[in-house]
C-alpha cells in the first residue's frame, strides 16, 4: 500500500461531528469516499459521493 491518500477508497461509518470530517479531510487528501453510513441507512457509489451534497440532502431532508 502506498503512502497517502491518493488512488484510495474509504467508506465512513457514522455521519456526527468526527465522520463528517474524516470524510470531509478523506476527501480532500485525496481520497475517494465510495460508502457513507448512519443510523437511518447507508448509500454506496463505486465512483465517489459528494460529501457535502450528500450532507445537504440530510439538512434538507431533516435527517
Amino acid at each position: 500500500m502506498n503512502v497517502g491518500m491518493d488512488d484510495k477508497t474509504v467508506v465512513v461509518q457514522g455521519l456526527g461531528n468526527v465522520g463528517y470530517h474524516a470524510a470531509k479531510f478523506f476527501h480532500e487528501g485525496g481520497a475517494k469516499v465510495i460508502g457513507l453510513a448512519e443510523f437511518e441507512g447507508a448509500i454506496y457509489n463505486p465512483k465517489g459521493l459528494d460529501v457535502e451534497a450528500v450532507m445537504a440532502h440530510r439538512k434538507q431532508r431533516k435527517l
